[in-house]
């Protein structure tokens, strides 16, 4: 059953935003390789003997009780044990302290044991201080020493988790890197924080030419986006974005940056969309403007969680022969967490998820009904390591809602981004669900390749039925060098169109392609 007649929606100011919008998804940090912390060195034995042992003495330790390390030699107690194994033994106790985040040094100390008592001396390491390398002229060390400060205090037991924390914080900065160490401090007893910091490129910019605009407004579309880094040594950023169709014109601006030394970023934008159709005597425009706070609940070489939180205010106003079809305003305040982890399960992977909440009022001036809306989204993936070069990757991400959405708030199914056998925004509801998945390979340092699956689904409040859409194909890549990438797809659609035309069998744009073809070629410089 063909659901054309119900489901068709023209392209307007409101689904150009949202699909544009769509491909500015905020990235997640790399994984960073934890640096191993140096181990106790141990010393030769002077015989190979072994000694019964029948439990161990713990002496200097206070962040772990004698009952937690008690359990994590449980393996080396009421059993004889050579000097090598009571050295593992002593190995462990400092290792346990690493997993709990601290740092310490676990010896076994001259001693007669007797009665099967072992004594292991802890000396915890203290923190004292941080020192600076390099000669960075886009940050002031004193910043860099705050966002430490506020992580770790001098003369407090020394945290790895927290300098971990401060360093990658202090990384983020736009315009630096920032590598560190450990090195012994000035003061026995103490271990102090090595940071080098290096500039790096004020100025970014990328270029981006692909065929995923839309039919209505021209599919080729040039992008640029640029980023000036740090322009008042502060760790600020600008950041701006234009792009163009044959019938499409957008620009957005962008301001953000640090509040306090614990990662806040705060941040600006405005944008400005105008088009005309391609073929029909229609255009229009949108204006947005944006407040944005990001702050990172946790920050580590291995996991990461953001909180963000976004007040927008956008208007938009269609014509149909010079006239005002719909013109109306909506303001939306916005919350969500997102994150990702890395692990070794398996050959290792990384795992991403979001979850966020959307509340909104739709002012029209066109003279249908106001109204409010809330929206939930959501989003979780999982790449997985199966050999070298090979990985499997799935994704799932949708959004809900109880409400009837306008176009730029609703969810779409096509695209290069979505069900990527059928065209930009085909098939949109209130609600939906897009799942995919993909074999992927990298042949060399610059080829590599995947299959995929995609399967979309949409449901709508307004009696319209849902409906599904699926499709297939291969996706080649090629990465000359880090500044210059190509990348075509092919897609075939599984299956028919639910939402074709009900008088052409087209897909909504007009177009009827059963394999679909989309190309991308970017450079950074």
């Amino acid at each position: 059953m063909s659901l054309g007649a119900q489901a068709q929606v023209p392209t307007d100011a409101g689904v150009l935003q949202q699909r544009i919008e769509r491909e500015r998804q905020a990235t997640l940090p790399a994984r960073v390789t934890p640096q191993p912390a140096a181990s106790p060195g141990a010393t030769s034995p002077s015989s190979s003997l072994s000694v019964p042992v029948g439990t161990f003495v713990f002496k200097g330790n206070t962040l772990l009780s004698n009952e937690q390390l008690g359990s994590v030699l449980s393996a080396y107690s009421n059993r004889n044990l050579d000097y090598t194994q009571l050295q593992e033994a002593a190995a462990a106790v400092a290792q346990a302290y690493r997993t709990a985040g601290w740092l310490a040094n676990a010896f076994l100390p001259p001693q007669d044991i007797r009665d099967g008592k072992v004594t292991i001396e802890v000396v915890e390491a203290v923190f004292g201080g941080t020192k600076i390398e390099g000669q960075a002229q886009r940050v002031s060390a004193a910043q860099v020493l705050e966002i430490v400060g506020a992580q770790q205090s001098p003369g407090q037991a020394l945290n790895i988790f927290a300098l971990d924390r401060a360093q990658l914080l202090a990384d983020d900065l736009p315009g630096i890197a920032v590598s560190g160490a450990l090195s012994a401090g000035a003061v026995q007893g103490q271990t102090d924080l090595v940071l080098k910091i290096t500039d790096e490129p004020v100025f970014i910019a990328n270029m981006l030419a692909d065929n995923h605009g839309a039919l209505s407004t021209g599919t080729a579309r040039a992008t640029a986006s640029f980023y000036v880094n740090n322009p008042s040594n502060t760790g600020d950023q600008i950041n701006a974005t234009v792009m163009a169709t044959e019938g499409t014109r957008y620009a957005r601006l962008g301001y953000g940056l640090p509040v306090g030394s614990d990662g806040w970023r705060v941040g600006a934008n405005a944008s400005y969309l105008g088009y005309k159709l391609v073929n029909a005597d229609a255009d229009g425009n949108s204006h947005s403007l944006g407040l944005e706070a990001r702050y990172p609940v946790i920050r580590s070489r291995l996991k990461n969680l953001f909180l963000e939180l976004t007040a927008d205010r956008k208007s938009f106003d269609n014509r149909w022969a010079g006239e005002s079809n719909t013109r109306y305003t909506t303001e939306a305040l916005g919350v969500s967490l997102s994150g990702n982890a890395f692990d070794d399960a398996a050959g290792g992977g990384v795992s991403t998820a979001t979850l966020g909440w959307v509340s909104g009022r739709r002012d029209n001036q066109t003279g249908t009904t106001d109204s409010r809306y809330n929206k939930w989204h959501y989003a979780v993936s999982r790449q997985q390591n199966i050999a070298s070069g090979l990985s499997a990757f799935a994704s799932w991400n949708g959004q809900a809602s109880s409400d009837n959405l306008d176009t730029s708030e609703s969810f779409y199914l096509g695209g290069a981004n979505g069900v990527r056998a059928y065209p930009s925004s085909e098939g949109h509801g209130s609600s939906g669900d897009l799942a995919k998945l993909e074999l992927r390979w990298r042949t060399s340092s610059t080829l590599s390749s995947a299959l995929f699956y995609d399967h979309g689904r949409v449901r709508n409040r307004d009696g319209s039925p849902s409906y599904s859409l699926k499709g297939a194909g291969l996706t080649l890549a090629w990465q000359a060098s880090t500044d210059f990438n190509l990348s075509a797809t092919l897609a075939r659609r599984i299956g028919s169109n639910p939402n074709a035309s009900v008088t052409t069998g087209s897909d909504q744009d007009g177009s009827l392609h059963k394999n679909r073809v989309w190309l991308a070629a970017s450079l950074n410089f």
